[in-house]
């Protein structure tokens, strides 16, 4: 009999698997040689943090409804990316009965797919969308301990922490964003098989989709900035490698997908990070830009035999770069991001006040506190005031302190040294607030963090130094912090709940955003929303009235977030452009009770005579008596225009243009007044 190499070498591979399965079948059910230190990590955590024994139930977690649309209409980005791969991945699961699940960052599932008859049973015991799979709530799971050890992880059967959970093979891998940001994650589970060749090419099929989705975010997100890819090979096609570094057109690294720093020897993010490109890689500048035409070998030390080609390069005039080098940096960098800030206020004059504001001081050296409802724009303003700060070629860190479990929270923002944990990464971690030397750190839903970080922060912020985990001296750091929340955070003090001592040191300059409802250029919202997050151009789009007016008239609670995803599904349904009442969400439909659209005052029964307003038809008196009504109308409702369209008997909508009309603004009632701290 002839065996071919391939067939050799599965045979060698099956044995070895098979031998290995032999020793977790015969071994008790305490850990084993044969366990990984990742799984015996989750293990110790399920046991000695979570407090699980192995015969417990654990029972599903699925999030109602309502939530679960907030953490997709988060994640649409993802969704959208992600959905070639994704396409891709179903066909493999189909014919291996697997169901397909893409999560956000919180563990939390936003898209199931399930293509073959004994996939769908993996519905019946939990796999859906909307279901939550936290390490520290599952227990060892693919997604919770993917999270958990920040690696691709493939948990099968009795690798689960739960008995009730061994019937289940799963395979889960990050999705990375910004700067290793962990995203979201990929996984694929079906019922436990004994067969571990397909586990382990199932393993690398689900990494290697993963790694395309993070390439696929990280080429969008810096589609406006230069993009190189590094290869072991001169014959790839541009977009095979997916190993990319993002830098701006004075040579600066931006960004680096996880898979480039693996090529690179395991290089961590913050070594490239800031630095000229030249400083890292053995080439002149003018190759770069010249690579996308001619891959080019780097044939020094550990470069060798990796190839760089240019994906996106732009072409400057280095003579031209060297006369103008201010000049550019203003045009290149500051125009642009002065026209997006003006574009993100728009004509809404409380928008501009906190536009205004921003820009006084981001560069000012105090820490700056964001407030808001949640989905009004906190992390795009603080992008876009990032970009046209002083740092805006330095790092910009974006934490999310509420999607972060607490117990990897410290890891996160503070690093560790290498060796500090048995499952943590061999060249240890720096750290979310070293990452962010000499840029920005913003620290969202700062609310949510536990009370042992904040002490931890507040040192930080104090003494302008981070002392890593298993490290004994500390490490100096330069960095703006900005922070954000949609929670009161006067209240949590009250509560005990937030240290005062840090309140008062992160709202050095406090803005509030405020929520959709009370803004006052709906339509212009409505056209920016189209035209950056659609194909399509807003001129070819009609809206009928009564849709303009519904969409005005509707208090939205997930504010710009929950315009941007209820613009996009009516553009899907609307098959002439033409966006009409029968293409909006129907709970949006059932929510919105459009008022009479009568001007009449009506008066209060209880009211004094001092405050009762007169029974007279707006649009039939004077400015000045419109004026006064109006303003005394909104005083009595501390500026509440919803309640104040209703006690006068108006629709929002028309309240909002008589506000416009006259320019009347509630003082001091839009923005906290900046307050200052001597630090």
């Amino acid at each position: 009999m002839i065996v071919t190499i391939r067939e050799f070498t599965n045979l060698i591979l099956i044995g070895y698997i098979k031998s290995v399965r032999r020793g977790y079948l015969n071994r008790d059910l305490s850990y084993s040689e044969h366990r990984s230190s990742v799984i015996k990590s989750s293990w110790s955590r399920c046991q000695q943090s979570y407090g699980f024994d192995r015969g417990d139930k654990i029972n599903a977690i699925i999030i109602p409804e309502h939530e679960l649309k907030i953490h997709q209409e988060a994640c649409e980005d993802i969704s959208e990316v992600a959905g070639k791969v994704v396409n891709s991945v179903r066909h493999l699961a189909k014919n291996g009965d697997y169901s397909v699940l893409l999560t956000d960052n919180q563990c939390v599932t936003i898209d199931s797919y399930f293509d073959s008859p004994e996939s769908e049973i993996c519905a019946d015991y939990g796999l859906i969308s909307g279901s939550k799979w936290d390490e520290h709530l599952i227990g060892t799971n693919g997604i919770g301990t993917t999270f958990a050890s920040q690696q691709c992880m493939t948990i099968n059967g009795i690798d689960h922490y739960a008995n009730c959970l061994s019937n289940f093979t799963c395979t889960a891998a990050p999705i990375y964003g910004e700067v290793g940001t962990i995203l979201g994650s990929l996984n694929i589970s079906r019922f436990a098989h004994e067969d571990y060749l397909e586990s382990f090419f199932t393993h690398n099929f689900i990494r290697e989709a993963a790694s395309q989705i993070s390439a696929n975010l990280f080429l969008k997100r810096y589609k406006t900035q230069n993009v190189i890819s590094l290869s072991p090979s001169s014959l790839l096609s541009l977009y095979e490698s997916k190993a990319l570094i993002a830098f701006n057109d004075e040579g600066i690294i931006l960004d680096a997908t996880q898979d480039c720093l693996d090529m690179l020897s395991n290089m961590r993010i913050e070594d490239l990070l800031g630095k000229h490109f030249t400083h890292i890689f053995p080439l002149q500048e003018r190759d770069l830009y010249s690579s996308q035409s001619q891959p080019l070998l780097l044939r020094e030390g550990i470069f060798k035999n990796i190839y760089i080609k240019g994906i996106r390069t732009h072409k400057k005039s280095r003579a031209k770069q060297k006369e103008d080098h201010k000049e550019l940096k203003v045009k290149t960098k500051k125009q642009p991001a002065c026209q997006q800030l003006d574009d993100f206020a728009g004509t809404d004059k409380a928008m501009q006040r906190v536009v205004k504001i921003g820009r006084q001081f981001i560069d000012q050296g105090l820490p700056l506190l964001i407030l808001g409802e949640t989905g009004v724009g906190k992390d795009t303003f603080t992008s876009l005031l990032h970009k046209q700060s002083q740092r805006a070629d330095k790092p910009f860190i974006a934490v999310n302190c509420a999607a972060i479990p607490e117990s990897l929270m410290d890891s996160e923002l503070f690093g560790y040294k290498p060796g500090t944990f048995t499952d943590g990464l061999k060249d240890g971690k720096i750290g979310k607030i070293l990452a962010s030397h000499e840029g920005i750190l913003f620290l969202d839903e700062i609310g949510d963090m536990p009370l042992t970080l904040q002490a931890r922060l507040l040192r930080v912020l104090e003494e302008r130094e981070v002392t890593q985990l298993g490290a004994i001296t500390p490490t100096p750091v330069d960095t703006c912090i900005i922070c954000a929340t949609h929670k009161n955070i006067s209240e949590l003090v009250e509560q005990g709940k937030f240290r005062q001592d840090l309140y008062f040191r992160i709202k050095g300059v406090q803005i509030e955003i405020p929520p959709l409802r009370d803004r006052t250029n709906i339509d212009e919202i409505t056209t920016s929303i189209i035209k950056l997050s659609t194909d399509h151009n807003p001129d070819d789009i009609t809206i009928q009235p009564d849709v303009r007016d519904l969409l005005k008239d509707y208090d939205w609670p997930g504010n710009v977030r929950e315009l941007k995803s209820t613009l996009l599904y009516a553009l899907c349904l609307s098959n002439n452009k033409t966006i009409t009442l029968n293409d909006l969400p129907k709970e949006l439909l059932q929510s919105s009770s459009q008022p009479s659209d009568t001007d009449e005052i009506i008066p209060q029964q209880n009211s004094s005579d001092e405050d009762r307003p007169k029974l007279i038809k707006l649009e039939a008196s004077s400015n000045k008596a419109e004026v006064d009504h109006i303003i005394l109308i909104l005083k009595r409702n501390k500026w509440n225009v919803s309640a104040s369209a209703k006690q006068l008997g108006i629709s929002r909508s028309t309240l909002h243009r008589k506000i416009q009309k006259h320019e009347i603004m509630a003082p001091n009632k839009t923005i906290s007044k900046p307050q200052m701290q001597n630090n």
